[in-house]
């Protein structure tokens, strides 16, 4: 049986966005890789859609943490299927910014928000948050 994702206000969401840090310490304003995974943790199937270059598909919940990432040749469209404890994997280029009159290094908390592109009929996905992770960034 395929059912197509759908959340109503104040239910959780049977997609769970995860990411673990490779690189705990980040140059300001240098872009870095977070890998994510997006784990169906429900018992039915899930469906959405991706762009190769989705980088618009992701936010931070913190405002010195920017996504990075460089200009796409040829921006792609997929759909993704994951069944029942299926996961699906990405990395997300994010750039953290030391504001003026910061110390030489700061700890910066942030989370990334999902935000799946509807899939044909599918309508948008609402935006799914992540843990949190911290890094120390230094100028």
């Amino acid at each position: 049986r395929r059912v197509l994702f759908r959340s109503a206000y104040g239910q959780s969401s049977p997609l769970l966005v995860e990411i673990k840090l490779v690189q705990t310490v980040v140059k300001s304003n240098e872009v870095f890789s977070v890998p994510t995974v997006i784990r169906n943790t429900g018992s039915d199937e899930q469906v959405f859609g991706v762009w190769n270059c989705g980088y618009a598909q992701w936010d931070t919940d913190n405002p010195s943490v920017q996504r990075g990432g460089e200009d796409c040749l040829k921006n792609t469209y997929r759909k993704v299927i994951l069944k029942p404890g299926q996961e699906g994997h990405w990395i997300v280029p994010v750039i953290v910014s030391l504001q003026a009159g910061s110390n030489a290094q700061e700890s910066i908390t942030f989370r990334l928000g999902f935000h799946a592109a509807a899939y044909g009929t599918v309508p948008e996905i609402p935006q799914i948050w992540s843990n949190a992770v911290t890094v120390s960034v230094r100028k």
